[in-house]
């Protein structure tokens, strides 16, 4: 009868342990990517925010807007100018707003990756 209590005592505390590891440490969900953005899902939000002023030969800055090529060129600037809060100008929490999230994911698709250094080889 002993052995037989050790091994009912034993059974429960593992089945205990391993309730409390599964609430201390609850399954991990796989992350969902985020969607492809498109230039088509920024246009509007561009239109609204940016083109009164990054617009034609005379744009603020020297920074147009005005095509998909234009602003892929400058991603990496215009993507700096959001996340840092300097554009839109006067509004530095713009970035957090549904269309600041958005066009920020956009832009930070595409900028070039840059290029992995090669190895230094020391004879």
């Amino acid at each position: 009868m002993n052995r037989r209590l050790k091994l009912i005592t034993l059974v429960t505390a593992g089945i205990c342990s391993l309730t409390l590891m599964a609430e201390v440490n609850p399954p991990v969900s796989p992350a969902v990517p985020a969607p492809v953005l498109t230039y088509k899902d920024v246009e509007d939000i561009i239109a609204n925010n940016c083109l009164f002023c990054h617009s034609g030969v005379d744009a603020f800055g020297e920074v147009a807007l005005d095509t998909e090529s234009d602003l892929v060129s400058q991603a990496k600037k215009i993507y700096v100018a959001i996340d840092t809060g300097f554009m839109p100008f006067g509004d530095p929490d713009w970035r957090n707003t549904a269309d600041g999230q958005t066009l920020l994911q956009y832009v930070k698709a595409q900028i070039p990756a840059e290029p992995t250094p090669a190895p230094v080889i020391v004879p």
